[in-house]
């Protein structure tokens, strides 16, 4: 592997832990790293190729995991993904452990040893396995269903600073999560996790200012939440562009951007109210 191929994949590992770190979700994550290659016009399979070749490949045994699971540069392929997902969990690599306790979650009979891996995960200073410990407690997967120690959880990661966390407890609170509504701080949640830039808070919070007709704060994070490409977000700031701004140059690009990344619906619903 020459120098440039080698950065290049160090580059992109550093983007995915990064990211993954304060638990963007796979949702927003998945178009960004097909953004990242298009960007550059590197192609998808070409990149699954040179991690494969690298004598040293289990050092981007989370990262090909990804690659696997959702299908970059290669048909989907869960039992593959699950993996290179231990191999990286035997190294110790947090995101690893987080999709390995994930992936064992969506098994028969793994609910129990997913939430054992995410209590060990978090215990070892994991926030994104935290934040899935309160998952398992608000559904009751593995564990006896505590929607109070559910909030507590996405509480002490938000408080530790993770976006990720703040995103979470934001939610919980705006659905009343163990108690009662509070909007009032929800939204200083939301708002929070959008300045540490996690893209579905910025979307969340575009929303909001939205929804009070607060068109110039709105318009900004619709703007900072398309950083993600995820699709709905593009298609949000579609809309607003051609129902507020009145500008359907501008919508027509989001649209085609959103296409690029997969979209193959219906886009009447952006030019018409």
């Amino acid at each position: 592997m020459d120098p440039n191929e080698k950065e290049i994949l160090e580059e992109l590992l550093n983007i995915y832990y990064s990211k993954t770190r304060i638990f963007q979700g796979d949702v927003t994550l998945v178009p960004y790293i097909k953004n990242w290659l298009w960007r550059r016009n590197l192609e998808p399979n070409y990149i699954l190729e040179l991690m494969l070749r690298d004598e040293n490949r289990s050092a981007y045994a989370s990262l090909l995991g990804f690659f696997y699971l959702y299908g970059i540069g290669v048909s989907a392929n869960e039992h593959l993904a699950l993996e290179w997902y231990q191999i990286g969990a035997d190294q110790g690599i947090f995101i690893s452990e987080y999709q390995t306790a994930f992936l064992l979650h969506s098994e028969n009979n793994g609910l129990e040893r997913a939430f054992g891996l995410f209590q060990e995960s978090a215990n070892n200073g994991s926030d994104i396995a935290q934040i899935a410990l309160g998952w398992c407690y608000q559904y009751g997967n593995g564990c006896p269903r505590d929607t109070t120690r559910a909030l507590e959880q996405f509480r002490e990661v938000a408080l530790r600073g993770n976006c990720g966390g703040m995103y979470y407890y934001a939610i919980a609170l705006s659905t009343g999560l163990g108690g009662q509504v509070n909007e009032q701080t929800a939204e200083y949640w939301y708002k929070k996790a959008a300045d540490a830039g996690h893209w579905n808070a910025q979307h969340a919070i575009a929303r909001i200012y939205h929804r009070r007709h607060d068109l110039f704060r709105s318009y900004y994070w619709y703007l900072k939440s398309a950083e993600s490409s995820c699709v709905h977000v593009l298609l949000d700031l579609a809309k607003f562009e051609s129902h507020e701004k009145r500008d359907k140059h501008a919508a027509i690009r989001w649209c085609r951007r959103a296409r690029r990344n997969g979209y193959m619906g219906d886009l009447s619903f952006i030019f018409h109210n």
